[in-house]
């Protein structure tokens, strides 16, 4: 914590340049209260983490009860700092009462405010959609950060994200804060491909030469990125054959061996991502979508492919989407590559045409 609350009722913030001693003079003289539970804290000052606020060990708050790390209260003071340098009227940790919420910090832009959470340890689901459900309620809008990856590079790529960084995914992006760089990455224009793995186009910037409201504006390079796609599903291909261990017992190759489909042979435009998140490639509905249409299977598809493989829920606007898409550009299912053109466009249609549109 890098606020709290005087004996007179003041709240006091650990964002000045204050030197050890001077602290430690007023750890000396001063006790210090939690605005949430009003218990007792302690100031620490030490050789690791910045100087903060923590509750004793056996006090229980339902606001303050995460414990913090190093990692999160120097980023916090430095995102503080960020807004403070560009004169934001910007609040550290204010308890909001009618929700028993404390947001990092509380931004306050002309008649709207913006709350930033610098998400540095687990949380689940729940208790995200709490915490957003509570901001609407005050009509707060909430920005979440989340922590740097361990390693970051920029341009169009792919890359694995952990459900920890999936959660904050919003309209196809993803922030995140390299505290020790004092670097804001974004990973902009993410297109699943399947279970962790994510198509992008990633940026740095030093938050110090980043505006608020953010401005983090990375083009979508359409060749580049069908480019990418295809090789991104051509490297599953080969791995989905190299790691076989079931033979034509495996649904997927079950179905090239009936069909007598190579793989080498698999034209590109089977495997064309989906808008819809699924845990299954997309190269393997699609094939099996395609080969029930081709053998005159037109009638609920979803459930067909369900039939097909029980651990698949392919949902009908998917399933849609890529037929349309097939229809248009190759209404007789001829068994040859589209141009990338053709693949670059859908992918750009799916992702940042309808984004806008909606």
């Amino acid at each position: 914590m890098l606020s709290a609350l005087t004996e007179k009722q003041e709240m006091v913030y650990l964002t000045h340049e204050l030197s050890k001693e001077r602290l430690l003079e007023i750890r000396q003289t001063q006790h210090f209260y939690c605005p949430a539970c009003h218990e007792q804290l302690v100031l620490k000052i030490g050789q690791v983490m910045i100087p903060h606020f923590a509750h004793r060990k056996n006090e229980h708050c339902q606001v303050f009860s995460e414990g913090e790390s190093a990692l999160h209260l120097q980023g916090k003071y430095a995102l503080y700092r960020w807004l403070q340098f560009q004169h934001m009227p910007v609040l550290v940790e204010p308890y909001l009462k009618a929700i028993q919420q404390r947001p990092d910090l509380l931004i306050q832009q002309q008649d709207k405010y913006i709350a930033v959470e610098f998400q540095c340890s687990a949380l689940t689901p729940k208790r995200l959609t709490k915490r957003n459900k509570g901001y609407q309620k005050l009509g707060i809008e909430p920005l979440w950060i989340a922590k740097a990856k361990p390693s970051f590079y920029e341009g169009v790529q792919c890359v694995q994200l952990a459900p920890f960084y999936q959660q904050f995914i919003l309209n196809r992006q993803l922030l995140t804060f390299d505290v020790e760089r004092e670097q804001l990455q974004m990973y902009d224009h993410l297109i699943h491909i399947a279970g962790r793995r994510y198509l992008t186009t990633a940026k740095r910037t030093p938050i110090h030469h980043q505006p608020f409201p953010l401005e983090l504006v990375i083009p979508f390079e359409q060749e580049k990125i069908a480019e990418q796609w295809l090789q991104e599903r051509e490297r599953y291909l080969v791995n989905r054959l190299r790691f076989n261990r079931r033979g034509i017992q495996d649904s997927f190759f079950k179905l090239c061996y009936e069909h007598k489909i190579m793989l080498q042979a698999l034209p590109n435009w089977i495997g064309i991502p989906s808008s819809v998140q699924l845990s299954v490639h997309p190269v393997e509905w699609q094939l099996a979508l395609t080969c029930f249409i081709r053998s005159g299977v037109t009638q609920d598809l979803s459930s067909q492919l369900y039939h097909h493989n029980r651990t698949w829920r392919i949902p009908e606007r998917a399933i849609r989407t890529y037929i349309d898409f097939v229809q248009r550009e190759n209404p007789n299912l001829s068994w040859q590559d589209l141009e990338i053109s053709s693949i670059s466009e859908e992918i750009y249609r799916q992702y940042v045409a309808l984004k806008f549109d909606n």
